[in-house]
């Protein structure tokens, strides 16, 4: 499973199948883009009032959940938790769910910073 957001593109690769589309063109698109960006670069306060923050923490991480407040995103994405890890504030854990059953969810292990070194891996052919 691959993202890939350039500018105002967004590549999907999923099974092998590969999807491409203008987040431009549609208006929610460019919404879940603002969103998925702000998590990816953990930076929330790009995050516009068209989504409701709250903020946890247990013994080892600090927990972000943010819910779409528009009714056309949620029916793409309900809730994001993000789990940063008190020792060094990367993300451990990132869950996207689309319905409180239904989730695709990421646990980073063996982080390496900045190692990327061909930046071609971020362009959308």
């Amino acid at each position: 499973y691959l993202i890939v957001i350039n500018d105002s593109r967004l590549k999907i690769v999923s099974d092998g199948k590969k999807s491409v589309m203008s987040l431009t063109a549609n208006k929610m698109m460019n919404q879940m883009q603002d969103m998925l960006t702000a998590c990816m670069i953990g930076d929330l306060s790009k995050m516009s009032s068209d989504y409701k923050l709250e903020y946890f923490e247990n013994d080892s991480y600090y927990i972000v959940k943010i819910k779409p407040v528009n009714k056309a995103i949620q029916t793409y994405i309900s809730e994001i938790e993000i789990y940063l890890d008190k020792k060094d504030m990367s993300v451990y854990k990132l869950r996207l769910s689309e319905t409180a059953t239904n989730y695709t969810e990421y646990e980073f292990y063996n982080k390496r910073f900045n190692a990327l070194k061909d930046e071609t891996k971020f362009s959308i052919r």
